[in-house]
């Protein structure tokens, strides 16, 4: 059920919207996520001899860092599926 500021916004404020928040996905991907990813890649790869040389606490801060980063993403695509949701409703009901 989309939430009642949805249902009150023009469908051109529901695009704009929807543009919105996929700049801030897209934003939040190339500056926060994939970093971080890169960084527990990097954090777990190999060196020299084969060891991993990292202590597990730098490890398991990493892994939180990206959990943290993948929950935000999580929660705007859930937004942007509620607005494409009252887009889809909209249209619908016009036919």
């Amino acid at each position: 059920m989309p939430e009642p500021a949805l249902q009150r916004m023009t469908l051109w404020q529901l695009l704009t919207h929807c543009e919105r928040i996929c700049r801030e996905l897209g934003e939040h991907y190339r500056t926060d996520y994939v970093p971080r990813l890169r960084e527990l890649q990097r954090l777990l790869t190999p060196r020299a001899g084969g060891e991993i040389d990292v202590a597990d606490v730098t490890v398991a801060n990493s892994i939180r860092r990206v959990y943290d980063s993948e929950k935000y993403a999580r929660e705007r695509l859930q937004q942007l599926e509620q607005v494409m949701q009252e887009m889809l409703r909209r249209a619908g009901a016009r036919r």
